[in-house]
């Protein structure tokens, strides 16, 4: 595609503007999508996908700490903050991938 010449120029890689980009290329538009970071925008980059599984995780010690009046027997549990980054990493940038993937399936320029 031209760079020059699209249909629709969508500006923001978040949930609305891959939407709108998926929306209209579905419909035989051109479609170019300018964004300056990466696909997925806040929600699923930066803001509600990785506090959720911040939120899971910080679930867990409680649970670990409740879990002997239960009956499980635990060796002593310990949190590695590192692991959870890589975590939170590594879904994002599954979900990266896979929007990334459905934009370009559907002929979406992506700048």
């Amino acid at each position: 595609m031209a760079n020059d010449n699209v249909d629709l120029l969508v500006i923001g890689g978040g949930s609305g503007g891959l939407r709108a980009a998926k929306a209209a290329a579905g419909h035989g538009a051109s479609v170019m999508l300018a964004e300056e970071y990466r696909e997925g925008g806040t929600c699923a980059i930066r803001g509600c996908v990785p506090k959720k599984i911040f939120v899971y995780a910080s679930r867990y010690a409680g649970l670990v700490a409740d879990a002997p009046e239960f009956g499980w027997i635990l060796p002593l549990a310990r949190f590695d903050w590192q692991t959870l980054l890589t975590t939170k990493d590594r879904e994002t940038a599954r979900l990266e991938k896979l929007l990334t993937s459905a934009q370009r399936s559907l002929g979406v320029e992506v700048v």
